[in-house]
């Protein structure tokens, strides 16, 4: 889209019932939400913009102030952040206790627009109870910005019933829905306007070419990557199936650890080597010491309808990657080498091998292709579009 459709809007930007402005700072802005907060905070084309916390604990919220430990929102007078609160830290269950908890805080962020003076603004919230709930009546257009499938998040199951009744209100009311991949715009199945936009990379930190710490340079090669939340979503046959394929190189797992069960299993292999999570500044010269990237999820409702987002940083860094084929993984790149089953990851590893490295005149049109600027330019022109329509 062009910039021409994107007016110097009023915007709303709320976080999901479980996330907050603190959490992205301290994470360093690494989801997708947190992405999109980022761009809308340095945008001139944005006049201004309120950022919407859930409701948090007042006396929790307290402590925080009084120890000085919340980030610092930007000063600026066009740029706001509001957190409204209460005494209970957590949401009800049940779909009328939604409707209330959310309809009160929708008129703590109406205050706030109101104090703001921003007109009929453009609201994009990536929390479904507020896109299915929130009156928003002060607001010209809500859209519902699905990052993932709250329905199938494991952490969630004792919500999952909430969230697909928040998924049937939205369909009830008709409101737009930008979604990271098209099993889940298809799971919410809203009959409103919608569209796909998938995960990206942060170009200006995938774009230099990075080089591999020392301690890399002890293992063995091949090395196979895999990074992010090590728990149920790996399916444990199909890594090791990889770590057999290069019985001479490494299974290199980066990551934190969510499940312990997963992590004793993989550890157990011979060639594979478990490292910490690292600060996301620090992955762009992990995986420039890599040969391979992996993605070996099992198919489960959540990873039916990722965006897979460490498929597009391995691409970023150049590597050929490995993954099930699940349908946001398709056609993200020729180098994408999919597999229908686990036992079928040793072969996928000997074909990335074959097809190696990118380019690096390639790797770089790649990040540029997929960079979050362009991703998150693409949500706000959605919902700008909205507005004008």
């Amino acid at each position: 889209m062009t910039r021409d459709r994107r007016p110097p809007s009023d915007l709303v930007l709320g976080f999901t019932a479980f996330d907050s402005w603190d959490a992205a700072v301290n994470r360093q802005h690494a989801f997708s939400m947190d992405r999109l907060v980022q761009r809308a905070i340095e945008d001139p084309d944005v006049s201004r913009l309120l950022v919407v916390d859930p409701f948090r604990s007042a006396p929790i919220l307290g402590v925080r102030r009084v120890l000085g430990s919340r980030p610092a929102f930007p000063t600026a007078t066009d740029r706001r952040l509001v957190t409204p609160v209460r005494v209970r830290r957590r949401d009800p269950l049940s779909r009328s206790g939604l409707v209330r908890t959310y309809v009160a805080h929708d008129r703590a962020v109406e205050r706030a627009a109101r104090r703001m003076g921003l007109s009929s603004p453009v609201m994009i919230t990536s929390n479904p109870f507020v896109a299915a709930y929130a009156p928003a009546r002060w607001a010209g257009t809500v859209t519902y910005y699905a990052w993932d499938d709250w329905s199938g998040y494991p952490l969630h199951r004792s919500r999952w019933g909430a969230y697909e009744e928040a998924y049937e209100a939205i369909r009830s009311n008709g409101r737009g829905v930008c979604a990271v991949s098209r099993p889940l715009l298809e799971r919410i199945g809203g009959t409103g306007p919608a569209t796909v936009v998938p995960n990206g990379v942060d170009a200006d930190l995938w774009r230099p070419e990075a080089q591999a710490p020392d301690w890399m340079a002890h293992l063995p090669r091949p090395v196979l990557l895999y990074s992010g939340s090590i728990d149920d979503r790996i399916d444990l046959a199909a890594m090791s199936a990889a770590a057999t394929a290069v019985p001479r190189g490494t299974v290199l797992i980066v990551g934190q650890v969510v499940d312990p069960r997963a992590v004793e299993a993989v550890a157990a292999l011979e060639n594979v080597v478990v490292r910490p999570r690292v600060d996301h500044v620090v992955m762009p010269s992990i995986v420039a010491g890599c040969d391979v990237g992996l993605v070996p999820h099992r198919r489960t409702r959540l990873t039916e309808s990722m965006s897979p987002l460490k498929a597009y940083e391995f691409l970023a860094g150049g590597l050929p990657v490995v993954g099930t084929d699940l349908v946001p993984m398709r056609g993200i790149d020729p180098r994408m080498v999919l597999v229908d089953s686990p036992e079928d990851f040793g072969d996928g590893v000997e074909a990335a091998l074959a097809l190696g490295r990118m380019p690096e005149a390639e790797r770089v049109a790649f990040v540029d292709a997929n960079s979050w600027t362009d991703r998150t330019s693409r949500v706000l022109d959605f919902a700008a579009g909205l507005h004008r329509a």
